[in-house]
């Protein structure tokens, strides 16, 4: 990998570039809407920043790349609910994570 790309994706180096892919199942514009997901997901900015300049230039739009942050902020926001509403309920005294009589935790 070249310096330039390098400064393109400071924290992960070669790892951001998927050009080296072959994937035949995803086109090239579906990886980079994946990676936008994984780096919302991984919490990297430098990544977020790198993939969405790929999308710009494969050519997506705002709107469908805006379309990937949303499914990727829902899916992120998951868990944080679950540890919320977990919190809320020790608080409130309510059972929580109680196993559900098959010895597996109830979230």
């Amino acid at each position: 990998m070249s310096n330039e790309n390098q400064k393109d994706s400071p924290c992960c180096g070669d790892s951001c570039d998927l050009s080296a892919l072959r994937a035949k199942a995803l086109t090239e514009r579906e990886r980079e809407l994946v990676a936008i997901g994984a780096s919302i997901g991984g919490n990297c900015i430098p990544c977020l920043e790198y993939h969405y300049e790929k999308c710009i230039a494969l050519g997506l739009t705002k709107e469908e790349i805006q379309d990937a942050f949303n499914v990727a902020k829902m899916v992120k926001e998951v868990p944080n609910n679950k540890i919320y509403e977990t919190a809320k309920n020790l608080v409130e005294g309510k059972p929580c994570c109680t196993p559900n009589g098959k010895g597996e935790p109830c979230c």
